[in-house]
């Protein structure tokens, strides 16, 4: 697998991905039984290298080459010295292209259209599914099967699946029920058999929702997370060990998202608190560990959320304070570390939100400024990431709108100007991102009616905006949003 660095957290999921890719039974029977093992480098070069005897040793015996191709790929001078010799070696036909981020003209490197070659590319850049059919078609092509056979495969083994799961649910909230009876009866007994319990509470809830979710069955969650929570609540955490801690906490998480989806606000609650409990014992246990550090830093930051959403927001200052230490302190251990950055970013954005909703703008403003420096850092560490570009422009959208309460008009409009130019540059590879266009036109209308002083252009600007707008809901026309925002602009 060739990518660039700055796709590492990409390539190392379709990695994993591709090594885990259950290849059907009936390929399996004619001999091949997994595409792994993928090779892929985790040393970044730079220009000073060659490539590694390593490298060009795992090029010569690879079946297939994939590339992973985003904007930074393009640039990247060793992505293309791998095809370059991949091609070489092996010819064009093992060249698997498949698109990370931006389009072909953006993201494909130079190396794979040399000769007036126009590759093919399997999409992951549209979500959970598309990341899913991007594999798939990764996978025919190294079966050598056709999509539309892999893809019927695919569909029936998940129904199998789906079938086997839902039918094993009541069978294993039987077994919690008897379980949480002898928890704390037979403390020492069968450790095994609960550790394989517990390790089946988190498949059940992963697997189990992400099938149900898209058909609207998340109901049937209900008996296996009731018995899950009798479990739990069976045992004290004083007598659990590190590990059962940390998989309760996150089988309760699991729990409030799904108390969440179904609407149950008081669940949601419970569990949330119960999974606090537990990471913050984790934590005193191990309180220089990057993993306890990360675990409870996500309680206390669901902590505050369940109480943003019931519009609490005194009470989420300390939760998202501790939020914000927790992530600080992650960031510490690893300033370059991109994961770590950005959830530090996300924590002062959330604590800048929640000062906001206080009418405390100057405290606010130094989050959100101190949101957006972290979210330049994350994307001067992985450019071309638009997720968190996406990010960046949130943020600064609140910071223009804290610099007008305080009355900081040109800082306010720097902000709100730069958060366009990145709703531009992403455009320009997603032309037809309307979500995106609609967030673009949303700060065109707040820019032109707050930050421009000629009439006549601000005139313009708006009729312009609202163009725009009517566009959108010619291709939605039932998006309250889209409606709500087209009427707010005066002719």
């Amino acid at each position: 697998m060739s990518y660039a660095h700055a796709d590492a957290d990409i390539a190392a999921r379709l990695h994993r991905a591709i090594e885990t890719y259950r290849v059907p039974k009936t390929l399996t029977a004619r001999g091949k039984k997994k595409l792994a093992p993928i090779f892929r480098d985790t040393a970044e070069l730079t220009a000073h290298h060659n490539l590694s005897e390593k490298i060009r040793e795992a090029v010569n015996r690879s079946r297939f080459l994939i590339v992973l191709c985003s904007p930074a790929a393009k640039i990247s001078h060793w992505v293309n010295e791998e095809v370059r010799l991949f091609r070489k070696i092996h010819g064009d036909e093992a060249v698997l292209c498949v698109l990370a981020t931006g389009t072909p003209e953006t993201s494909f490197p130079p190396a794979l259209t040399e000769g007036g070659r126009e590759p093919l590319a399997a999409n992951l850049s549209g979500g959970k599914d598309s990341f899913r059919l991007g594999v798939t078609q990764l996978a025919a092509a190294m079966l050598g099967v056709g999509l539309d056979a892999l893809i019927q495969r695919e569909e029936q083994r998940r129904r199998n699946r789906l079938w086997l799961i839902t039918s094993s649910s009541v069978l294993f909230s039987a077994i919690m029920g008897g379980m949480a009876f002898t928890a704390v009866k037979a403390q020492n007994a069968a450790e095994t058999s609960r550790s394989e319990a517990e390790k089946m509470v988190e498949f059940m809830l992963t697997d189990l929702r992400q099938d149900l979710a898209p058909i609207g069955k998340l109901d049937i969650l209900n008996n296996v997370g009731s018995r899950a929570a009798e479990y739990y609540n069976a045992i004290p955490n004083a007598n659990m060990d590190d590990d059962r801690l940390a998989r309760e906490a996150r089988a309760r998480h699991l729990l409030a998202e799904v108390a969440l989806d179904q609407g149950d606000i008081a669940k949601a609650e419970a569990e949330i608190e119960a999974a606090y409990l537990a990471t913050q014992e984790v934590l005193r246990r191990n309180p220089k560990q990057t993993g306890p550090l990360f675990a409870h830093a996500q309680s206390a930051y669901w902590q505050g959320e369940l109480r943003r959403r019931a519009k609490k927001y005194p009470q989420i200052i300390p939760y998202w304070q501790e939020y914000e230490a927790l992530s600080a302190q992650l960031h510490g251990h690893n300033p370059d570390n991109v994961d770590w950055i950005k959830e530090a970013a996300f924590a002062q954005n959330n604590l800048g939100f929640a000062l906001r909703q206080l009418k405390e703008y100057d405290k606010a403003l130094v989050h959100y400024e101190a949101s957006t420096e972290l979210f330049k850092r994350a994307l001067s560490l992985s450019p071309g990431d638009s997720l968190i570009s996406f990010e960046l422009a949130n943020v600064l959208a609140g910071a223009s709108l804290l610099a007008s309460n305080l009355g900081q008009h040109r800082a306010a409009k720097s902000y709100r100007l730069e958060q366009i130019e990145i709703y531009e540059a992403l455009l320009l590879d997603d032309p037809k991102n309307y979500p995106l266009l609609f967030r673009k036109a949303q700060s065109m209308r707040v820019f032109f009616e707050n930050f421009e002083p000629d009439e006549s252009v601000r005139a313009a600007g708006l009729n312009e905006v609202k163009s725009q707008l009517r566009l959108l809901i010619e291709h939605d026309a039932n998006n309250i949003l889209w409606n709500q925002e087209y009427e707010m602009i005066k002719p």
